[in-house]
C-alpha cells in the first residue's frame, strides 16, 4: 500500500484500469477527462471495435471492472476467409481462442468506469488537458501518467525509431456499428465468431459479434481498405446509411459467400454516432516524457504504442501494459517513478510482449511470403492445428509471428501437427507450387506413418 498523488489524463479504456488499480492500493487519483461519463455514452462516437481477448477482461475483472461482460455472449474464435486478388476461389479456416473474448461498446464502459471511480473515492475533473495546463499543476502530483490515446500530449513521447514503425497509415478504416445481420455458426465449430475476410489484394473487413451501449447485441462491422484498391469505396461525405448501404452492396460483389448474412444488414438504430473513419499509422513511443519545467511522465495504452486494428492486439496490449505497469509502480512504495524505473520495466514489457504484438501485427499488413502461405494452407487443412496453433494463440501474439515468419520454428509445427492434416487437402490452384507441395509432403508422411 502506498498514498501518492497520482495524476492520470484520459479516461479511456487504459487510463480508467489504471486509475482504478491505483485507488486500490491506498492512492489518491486525481482523473482529468474531457467529457462527463453521460457525455461518453451519449455524445461520443465508440473509438474502436475493441474486441478484448479473455486475459485482458481478466485484468479487468481483477481491478473490480467490467461487470458488463457477463450477459454478453462472447466470441470463441475466428472464421476467416482469404483471397488472394478479387474473384478467385477463397479458402476458409476456422478456430478457437484460448479464452472467449468479448466485444463492449467502449461508450458504455467508459460511463460506467467513470462512475465507479468516483464512487470508491477517486477526484474526476473534467478538463480537456493542455501541455501548459498540465505544466501548471504538475507539481500537485507525485507522478502523473498519460493515456489521452492518439492526441497531442502523446508528442510528448516522440517516436522510437528503433521499434517496428510505419511513418504512414497502412489501411483507410471504416467502422460501422450494424443489426439484422445472420450469424455465421453453421459454417464452423466456433461459437460465434468474429468474421474476417482477407482480401489480398483489396483490404481486410471483420464483423465483430458487440455488445451496444444500448444493451443488444449486435455486429461491429471494420472495413481496412488499401488506399486505391477496391475495397476503397467509401467517402468521408456518407451518411451512416450510405455507408450501410455501400457495404452491403461491396459483399454482395466481393464476398458473395457472405451476401446472404447481410441481405437486412441496417445501421443500429437510435445511435447518431454509430460510424467512424480514420486510419493511424502503427508505431511505439519511448518511454518517457518531459514536461517544459523538466518533470518526467509517462505513457499508458496506445499513447505508448499505437496499433492498425487489423490483428486485434491494440486494447489487449493496452489493457496487459497498463497492468504490467502498475504492477512494477505498487514495488515502488512511497518511491515515485524514475525515467530509470520506466526505460526498465516499459523495456521488459516491450521485449516480452509488444514486440511481438507489434510484428504480429504489421505482418498482417504485408503479402504473405512462403512460409506465411505455407503455414495459412496448412491451418486450411488442419483444424486441431488452427485452434492450438493460430487462433488459440492471439493472445500470445510471439508464437503466432513464429508461426507465419520463423521458418524453423514453423516447419517444427508443421512436422508436429501432420498428424492431424485432413486426408482431402484443400489446395485451389492459385496456391503456389512450392507451398502446395510443402503440404503435399507433410500429407504424404501422416499417410506413410498410418
Amino acid at each position: 500500500m502506498s498514498n501518492k498523488h497520482i495524476a492520470v489524463v484520459g479516461a479511456g479504456t487504459a487510463g480508467l484500469i489504471f486509475a482504478h488499480r491505483m485507488l486500490r492500493m491506498g492512492n489518491r487519483v486525481t482523473l482529468f477527462s474531457d467529457r462527463t461519463a453521460q457525455q461518453w455514452l451519449h455524445e461520443s462516437p465508440p473509438t474502436g471495435s475493441a474486441f478484448a481477448y479473455g486475459i485482458s477482461t481478466d485484468i479487468e475483472l481483477a481491478a473490480g471492472l467490467n461487470d458488463h461482460i457477463r450477459p454478453c455472449r462472447p466470441g470463441d474464435g475466428i472464421l476467416f476467409d482469404f483471397v488472394p486478388a478479387a474473384g478467385a476461389e477463397h479458402v476458409s479456416l476456422a478456430g478457437k481462442f484460448c479464452n472467449p473474448g468479448s466485444a463492449v461498446d467502449l461508450r458504455l464502459r467508459i460511463s460506467d468506469w467513470m462512475h465507479q471511480f468516483e464512487i470508491r473515492g477517486g477526484n474526476l475533473v473534467i478538463e480537456a488537458m493542455t501541455l501548459d495546463r498540465l505544466t501548471q499543476i504538475s507539481d500537485e502530483f507525485d507522478d502523473i501518467f498519460i493515456a489521452a490515446g492518439k492526441g497531442d500530449l502523446g508528442k510528448l513521447f516522440g517516436r522510437n525509431d528503433e521499434r517496428p514503425h510505419y511513418p504512414r497509415p497502412q489501411r483507410k478504416l471504416i467502422m460501422m456499428i450494424t443489426e439484422h445481420i445472420i450469424d455465421w455458426q453453421e459454417r464452423s465449430h466456433v461459437n460465434n465468431p468474429v468474421k474476417f475476410n482477407f482480401f489480398a489484394d483489396g483490404g481486410e473487413m471483420f464483423f465483430v459479434p458487440y455488445l451496444h451501449k444500448s444493451g443488444r447485441e449486435c455486429y461491429n462491422i471494420l472495413f481496412e481498405a488499401k488506399e486505391g484498391s477496391y475495397m476503397d469505396v467509401f467517402d468521408k461525405s456518407m451518411s451512416a446509411e450510405e455507408l450501410n448501404a455501400t457495404a452491403r452492396d461491396w459483399l454482395r460483389k466481393y464476398a458473395p459467400w457472405d451476401a446472404s448474412k447481410v441481405e437486412h444488414m441496417s445501421c443500429v438504430t437510435g445511435d447518431k454516432f454509430s460510424t467512424l473513419q480514420g486510419a493511424v499509422p502503427p508505431f511505439v513511443r519511448n518511454d518517457f516524457g518531459e514536461l517544459p519545467n523538466g518533470k518526467t511522465v509517462f505513457p499508458l495504452g496506445d499513447t505508448w504504442a499505437v496499433f492498425d486494428p487489423i490483428g486485434g492486439q491494440g486494447i489487449n496490449n493496452g489493457s496487459r501494459q497498463v497492468n504490467y505497469v502498475a504492477e512494477r509502480y505498487i514495488e515502488l512504495g512511497g518511491e515515485r517513478a524514475s525515467r530509470e524505473w520506466a526505460s526498465e520495466h516499459y523495456g521488459q514489457f516491450y521485449e516480452n510482449h509488444t514486440r511481438w504484438a507489434t510484428l504480429f501485427n504489421n505482418l498482417l499488413l504485408e503479402p504473405l511470403d512462403e512460409t506465411g502461405m505455407t503455414t495459412l494452407l496448412f491451418a486450411v487443412n488442419n483444424p486441431r492445428y488452427c485452434d492450438e496453433v493460430i487462433f488459440g494463440q492471439f493472445h500470445a501474439p510471439k508464437w503466432v509471428y513464429k508461426a507465419f515468419n520463423d521458418p524453423a520454428y514453423a516447419e517444427a509445427k508443421w512436422l508436429r501437427y501432420a498428424p492431424f492434416l485432413q486426408q482431402r487437402l484443400h489446395l485451389p490452384n492459385w496456391v503456389p507450387e512450392g507451398v502446395a507441395n510443402r503440404v503435399h509432403q507433410f500429407s504424404q508422411r501422416t499417410a506413410s506413418a498410418a
